[in-house]
């Protein structure tokens, strides 16, 4: 990744901001049990590993609780 650039966590390259283009209910999918959700269906929790909590949150799947994605907030 060049300056400027984040990653998420999760090795996609996507630094889980929404940024001006609209998420869809449907923006992310549950590896664990299917279900798709939009970021404000998302239960948000901290993340592990030592990343500002402030900056970084985990977005879990509102059907089975399971971590879905680490996403920067640090701009909200």
């Amino acid at each position: 990744m060049s300056g400027g650039e984040r990653d998420g966590g999760n090795g996609d390259g996507d630094d889980g901001r929404a940024g001006d283009e609209a998420r869809t209910d449907d923006a992310y999918e549950c590896p664990n049990c299917g279900e798709r959700f939009g970021l404000e269906r998302a239960v948000r929790s901290r993340t592990t590993g030592g990343l500002d909590p402030d900056a970084w949150q985990t977005l879990n799947c509102p059907a089975c609780g399971s971590r879905v994605k680490t996403v920067f907030v640090g701009d909200e």
